[in-house]
């Protein structure tokens, strides 16, 4: 059985010069309108039209997630944060991903990991946060997903976006983190966002 072993890391990649041509080329593939589109979002006014290239079809981008959502391809998205979810349709598959506004990085999950070939691979998620990296996974037909997470309020998300995607034959989600050695002191009541890491705590020894 081939594995692949994943970090999940924040990569903010909209900071970056690589990262901003990627998305002007994204943007433009997408897009026939892309320079409003791209002035738009330069200039964070929200929200604005953009006109598919593909369907010619007329979208309303709300916020920044939801145009990372039209440039990796998705279809039919609905961005409700006051609720804490998004709806979208991915490769033919209607999704629901809870727990957006406080935690993980769909736009990453869904951009960033584009490149790697995981069909038919098991893949080891560390850090799965909301469980929005493992989906992308099994979207892109990985055999099964080892998703690991050890924040509470994060694992939470992560168990209900897996059920309610019906994606609990293919992903394991466990509580539990990987690192050094050592013991780790979760608080269970706190909120994580992305890229959060778990710290030995020198003051308790074996």
């Amino acid at each position: 059985m081939e594995t692949m072993i994943l970090k999940y890391i924040n990569p903010s990649f909209w900071l970056g010069l690589s990262e901003k041509i990627q998305i002007i080329k994204l943007a433009r593939e997408r897009f026939l309108n892309w320079y409003y589109v791209l002035m738009h979002l330069a200039f964070n006014k929200f929200p604005f039209v953009g006109l598919l290239k593909e369907t010619k079809e007329t979208v309303t981008i709300t916020d920044f997630i939801t145009f990372l959502l039209y440039i990796a391809g998705m279809e039919d998205i609905t961005n409700c944060p006051k609720e804490n979810y998004i709806e979208f349709t991915y490769l033919g598959k209607k999704l629901k991903i809870q727990g957006i506004n406080k935690n993980g990085d769909i736009g990453a999950s869904f951009l960033d990991y584009n490149f790697l070939d995981v069909s038919g691979k098991t893949v080891i998620d560390i850090g799965a946060n909301i469980a929005d990296s493992s989906i992308y996974f099994c979207l892109k037909n990985a055999k099964k997903v080892i998703a690991l997470e050890p924040f509470q309020y994060s694992y939470n998300y992560a168990l209900q976006n897996i059920i309610l995607n019906e994606l609990s034959d293919k992903i394991i989600l466990l509580k539990a983190g990987y690192g050094t050695d050592g013991i780790i002191t979760i608080d269970d009541e706190g909120i994580t966002n992305t890229g959060a890491q778990l710290t030995l705590n020198p003051a308790i020894t074996d």
